[in-house]
């Protein structure tokens, strides 16, 4: 959603739902919840600046973990922008992610948008 031409409010959802089994142990279901708000402002002409607030929450064990990321973006075409940034959360917002909960720190993002 664009604010005004310089401000952009972007949320994601997402949800998984996650099974695991081992022999001789009943199967064990998880459900995690990610929500993301995140808020670009473009600081000059391809340049933007990106600060998130994120939730991650488990239903099974009763955790919430939240926190920022913020990340400096460079438009170099219409529909693809590079990054980097430094996230303060120690989980990702990648599907795939086992969130092992080690990935706090610096990084760098290259982006398709459609």
């Amino acid at each position: 959603f664009d604010l005004n031409r310089r401000v952009e409010w972007l949320t994601k959802e997402a949800f998984r739902l996650q099974r695991e089994e081992a022999d001789g142990l009943p199967a064990v279901e998880t459900e995690s919840l990610l929500t993301i708000q995140r808020f670009n402002v473009n600081l000059w002409k391809p340049i933007d600046l990106g600060a998130e607030y994120r939730i991650l929450t488990e239903r099974e064990s009763s955790d919430q973990r939240q926190g920022w990321l913020s990340e400096l973006t460079w438009k170099l075409m219409e529909n693809f922008r590079v990054g980097a940034g430094y996230n303060f959360t120690d989980f990702s917002d990648d599907e795939f992610s086992q969130n092992d909960y080690s990935v706090k720190g610096w990084f760098f993002r290259v982006q398709g948008r459609y």
